[in-house]
């Protein structure tokens, strides 16, 4: 029993030491060096010759007996011995049993006489929290040259997630391991550098000044000198510009802001539209709700109504609005930039987690330019951003329908007492009214690729543009032109006839512009139904690219071979219209097209740099796999 007791106490102190030289400080200097430079041969010799003495003294005394005293008295020596481990009530028990020692050194080299299980288990622990505290050269670099695309595809992930809460850890940022900053740090620095990033895609500060300013003198210009007879800007009178009623006028402001409310009111009515969750976003966390998209229904609707008005009440309705069609424009532009500002200040009730990440630049002007919000909210129940959207569509369609409408002319027809077939009276139909036909193709189209939006709104949810674009003065101020934008092109063929176009060119553009709309809207219905319906059948068939995001691309069918098959669309629509101009040429039509073209342009230079940032190593990839934007092995 003596010997026993003098076992246990030269165990007890070979354990004080061992901890006491793993705490010195020659140990923890040479962490950063290789375990066989940090060995003293000496040392570990009589390390050695210890541990084995110790072990003998104890195991020559063993006995087998099961009473309750031995097996106190054993646990009393486990639990002294094995301090560092984390042993459960089992381990515990098949170490009493079994009356077997464990290793008194942190370096786990037992030997075959204890149990192999627990021996095993407890090398295995002892080693691995050896080498997370002293790691080597060789663990660090091997850190070091882990993949610096995964790694900064992971970092961003956690940025997109993180909750803003701070915690001490050690993400490897853009390849450099970051001990220093917090996480709360790296992301604010990270959001930072993206708010830079998108004030700069305008110009910064000072590009987004110009645009709030010239984009609405650039619309007011093009539609005013084409309400010229010459739709030139030579015939332009001066005197006329300096009169503060060619811009705003009273009666313009009450039909406006009484047509936004009507959009606001209808679209109140949930039943009329489709019901769609919307996608969580990849620069807003906001708490997205479900959202009616009754676009469609709200324009048929609200165009009913003033139908009814026109034709059955007999007030002229479609004249007012035609009259004061350019002071309609001005006060659109007012409306939408106060909405920006309204946003903006709304904005700091809002907590700063839900802020748009491109918007965060602290600096006044880009943040008002670019959006702080995505998806804000008036009285919690109506989406700003939907609403401006759907007022921009809805406004293009009344216009276009008004010049289609003032086009066609009823002209009497000598009315024949002889009894007519079904044939002789549609001709005769035929006969009774006057339209010019190139006047009522292009606002056909129009009006065609208006409904197109209206109808498929509820494929919004898949789209940048609902998805991560701010409710700022540039999408609102992009909106508040958008009628006179669409409508131009039918205004100028309606007040200036275009004479001598043949018949055949016609169908040809019609055919065109058609197929732009089609390719559109298929580009947009395969997306969509793949976002929002991953796992079914059709879309498991789809060919895409994974990332480390969890999500993955599209590279299937019409998005295998541009990047933007639906700008493309969009491209294609617009220029099939410029022919036109060959039999009657004037700039601002001209205008308008190229705007939209760099429109489209801009909007997926910008989508191609900020997926870039959220995905990198797997944008990289999908970028050697789709090269081009809009034309194969072109551009």
């Amino acid at each position: 029993m003596d010997r026993r007791k003098r076992g246990t106490a030269t165990a007890v102190e070979n354990t004080r030491s061992t901890r006491a030289s793993s705490k010195s400080p020659s140990r923890r200097s040479s962490r950063n060096r290789s375990p066989a430079r940090n060995a003293s041969p000496a040392r570990t010799k009589s390390s050695a010759s210890q541990r084995r003495s110790g072990r003998n003294k104890l195991t020559d005394n063993d006995t087998a007996s099961e009473t309750d005293d031995s097996k106190s008295e054993v646990l009393n020596k486990v639990s002294i011995r094995v301090s560092p481990l984390k042993l459960d009530k089992e381990g515990i028990q098949k170490l009493v049993s079994k009356g077997r020692k464990t290793p008194t050194s942190k370096v786990a080299n037992i030997s075959s006489e204890g149990d192999d299980e627990v021996a095993s288990l407890t090398a295995k622990y002892l080693n691995n929290k050896q080498n997370a505290e002293n790691p080597t050269p060789s663990d660090l670099s091997a850190k070091r040259s882990y993949s610096r695309s995964i790694s900064r595809s992971l970092i961003d992930e956690e940025w997109s997630q993180s909750d803003g809460s701070e915690k001490n850890e050690d993400p490897i940022y853009g390849g450099r391991i970051t001990r220093s900053r917090s996480k709360t740090q790296n992301v604010l620095c990270r959001e930072q550098s993206l708010a830079k990033d998108a004030a700069a895609e305008f110009g910064g500060s000072i590009g987004a000044t110009f645009y709030i300013i010239l984009l609405p003198i650039l619309c007011f210009s093009v539609q005013y000198v084409c309400s010229r007879p010459e739709c030139n800007i030579k015939a332009v009178r001066p005197e006329k510009l300096k009169l503060f009623s060619s811009y705003f006028t009273l009666e313009s402001s009450y039909i406006y802001i009484a047509f936004a409310w009507l959009v606001y009111l209808v679209s109140l009515v949930p039943y009329l539209g489709v019901k769609r969750q919307l996608a969580q976003t990849t620069s807003s966390k906001d708490n997205v709700a479900p959202r009616y998209f009754n676009g469609f229904s709200t324009a048929v609707a609200i165009v009913a109504g003033l139908s009814i008005a026109e034709y059955y009440f007999k007030y002229p309705v479609f004249a007012l609005i035609y009259r004061n069609y350019q002071q309609l424009c001005f006060a659109g532009f007012v409306y939408a930039f106060v909405t920006s500002i309204w946003c903006f200040f709304r904005s700091k009730y809002v907590p700063v987690t839900l802020w748009n990440p491109f918007a965060k630049s602290g600096r006044l002007v880009s943040d008002l330019f670019i959006g702080r919000e995505v998806t804000p909210r008036w009285l919690n129940v109506l989406d700003v951003k939907l609403l401006h959207r759907r007022i921009a569509l809805i406004s293009a369609l009344i216009f276009n329908l008004i010049f289609l409408s003032r086009n066609i002319k009823f002209v009497s027809v000598p009315s024949i007492e002889a009894p007519l077939t079904n044939l002789e009276i549609v001709a005769q139909f035929l006969q009774s009214f006057k339209f010019d036909a190139v006047s009522a193709t292009v606002s056909l189209l129009t009006i065609a690729n208006i409904l197109d939006a209206l109808v498929f709104e509820y494929q919004l949810i898949s789209s940048y543009e609902l998805q991560s674009e701010g409710c700022g003065a540039q999408f609102l101020l992009h909106y508040a032109g958008f009628p006179v934008w669409t409508s131009l092109f039918a205004k100028y063929a309606l007040q200036h006839k275009i004479t001598g176009v043949p018949n055949w060119l016609l169908v040809l553009i019609s055919i065109v512009y058609l197929a732009g709309l089609i390719f559109k809207r298929l580009a947009n219905e395969l997306k969509y139904h793949y976002r929002v319906y991953p796992s079914s059948t059709r879309s498991s068939n789809l060919k895409t690219l994974p990332t480390f995001q969890g999500h993955r691309l599209l590279i299937a069918r019409y998005w295998s071979y541009i990047r933007h098959p639906n700008l493309l669309g969009d491209i294609i629509s617009v220029i099939s219209l410029l022919p036109l101009l060959y039999f009657r040429f004037a700039w601002s039509p001209l205008v308008v097209a190229f705007y939209w073209i760099a429109v489209y342009v801009h909007r997926a230079s910008r989508i191609d740099n900020r997926m870039a940032q959220y995905y990198n190593s797997a944008w990289t990839r999908y970028r050697a796999t789709v090269p081009n934007s809009f034309i194969p092995r072109v551009y």
